[in-house]
């Protein structure tokens, strides 16, 4: 039993049903794939890369090769990456630098007995903003006198 009718307007249905779904669903549907394309599977993976995190990789890299650099003179660094959460209080209560990062900035910045060493490098949108920031403190006393700044600030996140 033939049923020119029905087969023509299902045919039409599913030729144009599909492209009618996708305009109707259209805002759904690019948040969909906005959520897919920056998820951190996605990141993680490698998959989808931006020059921000290009940047970053490279920044890292930098300050791995500077603070390793500094380790052989037994000299100690704090570089916080600025990310989610917004560091402007620390990067004003520092000295405002806005430079490249590169390693040799990093190691003149943290040699000892320049005005620079003490505190934190803070590294915001790939750059180096500020130097000698200071960072809330741990507030433990078993920590020991003899720590730095540098140290007590780290010792706060662990």
């Amino acid at each position: 039993m033939k049923l020119p009718i029905i087969n023509r307007l299902l045919s039409s249905i599913s030729t144009y049903g599909i492209l009618v779904l996708v305009i109707i669903f259209q805002p759904e549907l690019r948040k969909m794939l906005e959520q897919i394309a920056t998820s951190r599977i996605i990141k993680y993976l490698g998959i989808s890369q931006n020059e921000d995190e290009k940047l970053m990789k490279e920044n890292i890299y930098k300050v791995v090769m500077a603070v390793v650099s500094l380790a052989k003179l037994k000299v100690g660094a704090l570089v916080v990456f600025e990310k989610d959460i917004k560091l402007k209080e620390i990067i004003d209560n520092g000295i405002r630098i806005n430079a490249d990062v590169s390693v040799q900035l990093l190691k003149n910045i943290f040699e000892k007995d320049t005005p620079l060493h003490d505190g934190a490098v803070i590294i915001s949108e790939g750059r180096v903003m500020s130097a000698c920031s200071i960072l809330p403190l741990a507030v433990d006393n078993n920590i020991n006198k003899s720590f730095g700044t540098r140290h007590r600030a780290a010792l706060r996140y662990f």
